[in-house]
Order: C-alpha cells, then sequence, then structure tokens
C-alpha cells in the first residue's frame, strides 16, 4: 500500500510538472490509438500481431473494446500462448510465428503491430509474410521504438539481467512481458529499405515524442522533460523517441 501511494505521489508531481514544462506532449500509444481508429475504419479485415494480451494501454480497456466492436473483422496472433488465452478483447486469436503467418495471400486489408518490430530477428522474412498477408492496397500500421532515440540508447546500455527489474519499476510491467530486442528495423532509413525490399510499394515513417519514463524518479523525470522540450521542436525530430510507419502494398 506505501509502494502504492509513492507511486501515486509520484505521478502527481508529473503532471504537474509536465503542465509547466511540456504540456503539449503527447503520448505515443495516444498517437497510434488515433491512427489506429482511422485505419480500423476504413478496413474489413484486421491482422493484429505480436497482440499479447491487449491491443492499447492497461487502462484504455473500455476503448479497446470499442475499437473491436467496431472492427468487422479481427484476428490477433501471437507466438506466445499463455498471453493469448488471456486477451482481453480479440476473440479469434492464432498462435503463429510471422516468419510463417498461417493465412492465405491476401487475407487481410489491415495489419498492425504495438511495440512488435524491435523484437524481430528476421525482418525481411517478417515483413515479406506481412506483406504478403496483405491485400493489394493493404496497410501495415506500426508503432515502434527508434533506435537512435534517446529511451533505445539507454536501453541497450542496461545488461539484460536488470532489464526485468528496471521496467518493472518503470512501467510496472511483469517480467513474462519483457521479451529479448534486436533492434534491426528501428530506424526510418530500416524501414523504407526493408519495406521497399519486402515489395510495400508506399511507406510513411514519423519520429513521434511520449510521455517520460523516469516518473518514479522526482528529480531526473524534470531533466528527462525538458530534453523532450527540446526533441519536440522540428531540428531534433530525428532523436524523438518512437516511430510510427505505414507501410501500404502496391495496387497493382
Amino acid at each position: 500500500m506505501a509502494a502504492l501511494m509513492l507511486r501515486r505521489r509520484c505521478f502527481q508531481f508529473y503532471w504537474r510538472v509536465k503542465r509547466i514544462i511540456a504540456p503539449q506532449l503527447p503520448d505515443a500509444q495516444s498517437t497510434y490509438e488515433r491512427r489506429l481508429h482511422e485505419h480500423v475504419a476504413a478496413s474489413e479485415r484486421w491482422l493484429d500481431i505480436g497482440c499479447g494480451h491487449q491491443v492499447l494501454q492497461a487502462w484504455r480497456g473500455d476503448a479497446e473494446r470499442g475499437l473491436i466492436e467496431s472492427a468487422r473483422f479481427v484476428v490477433g496472433l501471437d507466438l506466445e500462448q499463455e498471453a493469448l488465452k488471456h486477451h482481453r478483447s480479440i476473440t479469434r486469436r492464432v498462435s503463429g510465428d510471422l516468419r510463417a503467418l498461417p493465412f492465405p495471400d491476401g487475407a487481410f486489408d489491415l495489419v498492425t503491430a504495438n511495440m512488435v518490430l524491435e523484437h524481430l530477428p528476421e525482418p525481411l522474412a517478417q515483413l515479406r509474410e506481412i506483406e504478403r498477408v496483405l491485400r493489394p492496397g493493404g496497410v501495415f500500421l506500426a508503432l515502434t521504438p527508434n533506435l537512435h532515440g534517446y529511451q533505445a540508447l539507454l536501453a541497450r546500455c542496461i545488461p539484460e539481467r536488470f532489464k526485468a527489474a528496471l521496467v518493472k519499476l518503470l512501467q510496472d510491467r511483469a517480467s513474462e512481458d519483457v521479451f529479448p530486442t534486436y533492434y534491426r528495423i528501428n530506424t526510418g532509413a530500416a524501414i523504407e529499405q526493408l519495406a521497399a525490399a519486402s515489395g510495400f510499394a508506399h511507406v510513411a515513417v514519423n519520429h513521434i515524442t511520449t510521455e517520460a519514463q523516469l516518473i518514479v524518479m522526482p528529480p531526473l523525470v524534470v531533466l528527462e522533460l525538458l530534453f523532450i522540450r527540446l526533441l519536440m521542436t522540428n531540428p531534433l525530430r530525428r532523436l524523438r523517441p518512437n516511430l510510427i510507419a505505414v507501410l501500404q502494398k502496391g495496387c497493382a
């Protein structure tokens, strides 16, 4: 109870300081959610890959269920069967490997991936599979860390044996939700290059900011917010911590 109260006070401090330093700072997950709504509305068949046990953030359960209900046909795919068993909104769930998706060519209008690309060991082969299961003109929408962003740079400096504990401290995530990262497709240039090699006709990559990560460390989070405020300027946009990629399959 004391730990929960302390965490709550840290967040209260953060929101006060944020209103002063970076009041317009958006959260990457909120930006992704808005883009997701746009594409789901224009699609009939949607595949969410690496779906785990949720599509949106933990506290966006009602919004997620509304999004799923608005979609005509949704399938969730993940390699982890235990996560699939506990998915809170998608009822059609499939266990499968991204290197050999268990779907026919052109099966979906939309494929999405929320914080998945950084975990791909063979991104070229896996992108080719995503392109294969999209219909002509279909879209792949992904949110992923930017390799050149400060969060990914710091994460790569931390020994693997400490990462689970740090993620628990900063994000209150369970150790079973922490997976190996490769960052083999985590720059704008890498996405564009691999998307073209996979057969995608159109690629758009946006560098986006997100909430601070050091919320439970009040003195440090002030410095982080000041740095994020600099990242919100155009000259430093390529150092922003996240990327949103939209890859479209050709119509021919």
